[in-house]
């Protein structure tokens, strides 16, 4: 649940930059438009690492927080969690940056 508020949150982000990409491709040269789709990119991979680093180190001290800590994961579990919504979110920038 957390990871998707987090992924819900930057998809709205990247959406509303999506709708700016219809001018800038009517108005600009090819060099620059691959110029903000490398930036868009760069961002993109620094926000959804910073992500990833903060879940597995915060995921089990909120649930700890919040719920008790007899209902935190196994670290390996939080790992694979936040690696795999890395992979995924990646994964699905780069669909959505070429359609």
């Amino acid at each position: 649940m957390i990871i998707n508020i987090v992924n819900s949150f930057f998809q709205m982000i990247v959406n509303n930059l999506i709708s700016s990409f219809g001018n800038l491709i009517s108005l600009e040269k090819e060099s620059k438009r691959f110029q903000v789709f490398k930036e868009i990119n760069m961002l993109s991979f620094m926000f959804y690492s910073v992500v990833t680093v903060g879940f597995i180190l915060l995921f089990n001290p909120v649930i700890s927080l919040c719920f008790g800590s007899n209902l935190t994961l196994p670290i390996i579990v939080v790992v694979l969690l936040s690696i795999s919504n890395y992979i995924l979110s990646q994964i699905k920038e780069k669909c959505n940056e070429f359609l």
